[in-house]
């Protein structure tokens, strides 16, 4: 018999752990009569309350009666199924704490200001972790329903052959008290079933996201390089805009030279000051130009973001209400 139960470690230690009992009866038949058996149990690793509980209950009783040997049985398996109730209560809230750290609205905060691989990375682990503890969980639970129905089995074979006339023992209330012991392991099977798709549901979506993390991982290195190129263009092309466009429009609209070459000798025109009359006013109105666009660019590459994961969320969710 798999048991659950705390062992009091605090975080981030795991809080739960896994127990076996193992019950071995032997059952001797004195006379054709239930009442007429003797019984001898060997207990290995019980749980303190269960060997506390299964003793003062024999205290002072003869394991001469079919119901009182399988009544020890009873007390085994019902402590074994007091805490998967709360263990399997406890995973589903650590699963809606780990698919609320990686909701849209934290990872679209998180973009532009630091990189989240490491937080989808810690978040896959952690989940991964979850996942395992449901599988052992899908491992132990149908062992379990397999294990009490053996046990009910038998009990009713014994009381067919042990008690005369028939009725004469309480086995009719004991093998029922097996049976519900039953359906209740298999509802928690079925309901790690459950959990095990939301797991695996949340991996998938957390999947995308580290996929879409590296995408653009790539997208911002291959941007960082073309920037880098089109900076030097950038500074060719306002190096040719700041010194030959102005003193070619001077020299076309206003027939003026700046250089005059005199008897072998090089002399600045008087007229020197018109090339920073236009120079100046179209730097000013080229830098505004370039400055504008730069803040266009800024807003809209959230924007974009923001955009694709809402859609990768919304086709997540249909694909996952399309299943249901």
């Amino acid at each position: 018999l798999r048991r659950v139960e705390p062992n009091g470690r605090p975080s981030p230690h795991f809080p739960w752990s896994i127990r076996q009992t193992g019950v071995y009866h032997k059952l001797v038949q004195k006379q054709e009569r239930c009442q007429d058996t003797s019984s001898v149990f060997l207990l290995i690793a019980p749980s303190p309350a269960a060997e506390s509980q299964a003793v003062q209950s024999l205290h002072g009783r003869a394991l001469s009666s079919l119901d009182t040997a399988f009544s020890v049985h009873r007390w085994f398996v019902a402590e074994s199924m007091a805490g998967w109730m709360d263990y399997m209560c406890w995973l589903e809230d650590q699963l809606k704490i780990m698919s609320a750290r990686i909701m849209p609205g934290p990872i679209l905060d998180a973009v532009g200001t630091r990189p989240i691989a490491n937080h989808l990375e810690n978040g896959m682990y952690e989940l991964k972790q979850l996942e395992d503890k449901i599988m052992d969980l899908l491992v132990i639970l149908p062992t379990k329903v397999q294990t009490i129905h053996c046990v009910a089995k038998r009990y009713q074979e014994l009381c067919s052959r042990f008690c005369v006339p028939p009725g004469a023992c309480a086995c009719p209330k004991g093998i029922q008290e097996f049976e519900e012991y039953s359906v209740e392991a298999l509802n928690y099977q079925k309901r790690a079933k459950v959990l095990q798709t939301r797991v695996q549901s949340t991996l998938r979506l957390l999947s995308d996201l580290v996929e879409y993390e590296e995408l653009r991982t790539l997208k911002q290195l291959g941007a960082a390089s073309h920037q880098e190129s089109r900076t030097i263009k950038d500074l060719m092309v306002a190096i040719i805009g700041l010194v030959f466009i102005p003193l070619t429009l001077v020299e076309n609209f206003f027939s003026t030279v700046f250089v005059k070459d005199d008897d072998g000798g090089m002399q600045v025109s008087k007229n020197a000051w018109s090339m920073a009359a236009v120079a100046v006013p179209l730097t000013l109105f080229v830098f505004a130009i370039w400055q504008l666009w730069l803040r266009f660019e800024l807003q809209l590459q959230p924007t974009a973001l923001g955009g694709a994961l809402r859609s990768m969320f919304r086709r997540r969710r249909a694909k996952e209400e399309d299943a249901v």
